[in-house]
């Protein structure tokens, strides 16, 4: 068991997890000095492009939205599961502009256009029909 722990620590960063190592880049992008610090980190995990297939079509940020339903709906709320759902709404509402923020220094202008495109959370299902999803390649 101790092994297993090891091997998914080694995998598996908790301050990226955690969302410190974001919340230092966005306050201080310029600074190399601190140790979390990912001025000059190079992307180590994800894809070189940009896909707007599949659930990236209904909207940016699948796994939020995901995140916000498991939250949210319920047809009984305890007063533990109410103080967890307003932290997951305050950490989205921290989290996703951060997010947003290193995916346009990544992907460039196929994100700008897709985000004029796409909504961020809630998805438009009216409109699926009429939107055109195409995966965008970005040199890296």
């Amino acid at each position: 068991m101790c092994c297993n722990l090891m091997r998914s620590r080694i995998k598996f960063d908790i301050f990226e997890f955690i969302g410190i190592k974001q919340l230092l880049y966005s306050c201080s992008s310029t600074s190399t000095n601190c140790p979390l610090s990912m001025a000059n980190a190079p992307r180590t995990t994800g894809s070189s492009q940009l896909i707007t297939t599949g659930l990236f079509q209904l909207c940016r940020h699948p796994l939020y939205l995901f995140t916000f339903l498991a939250v949210t709906v319920s047809p009984t709320v305890s007063l533990d599961r109410l103080l967890f759902a307003i932290y997951s709404c305050a950490y989205l509402s921290i989290g996703i502009p951060i997010e947003e923020k290193k995916l346009k220094m990544i992907f460039g202008e196929a994100y700008v256009e897709d985000r004029k495109n796409t909504p961020a959370i809630i998805p438009d299902l009216f409109s699926l029909g009429t939107r055109k999803s195409k995966t965008k390649y970005v040199s890296t």
